[in-house]
């Protein structure tokens, strides 16, 4: 994997092990109680909420979806200016 996106840490210390031990780069959604040591690029909030979670997850998927047409579109112009398909 190129990334891993963790909702709470504390719960899922093995997984985060592993991705640092494969140099995979940790997001994580940190409560005030987790160790940020471990976590590459923390997104402040609440855990342990439903409402938090959920907004959160959802900016992720927006953003992922922004930077697959990005990449789509710099691809095209790319093909363009070589005339390939």
């Amino acid at each position: 994997p190129k990334l891993l996106v963790v909702i709470d840490p504390k719960k899922e210390q093995i997984a985060i092990t592993e991705a640092r031990r494969m140099r995979v780069p940790i997001v994580a959604l940190a409560g005030s109680d987790t160790n940020l040591h471990q976590i590459d690029r923390p997104i402040p909030g609440n855990d342990a909420s439903r409402q938090t979670i959920s907004y959160v997850l959802g900016e992720v998927v927006s953003a992922y979806k922004r930077g697959l047409a990005a990449k789509a579109d710099r691809d095209k112009e790319k093909n363009d200016i070589h005339g390939t398909n």
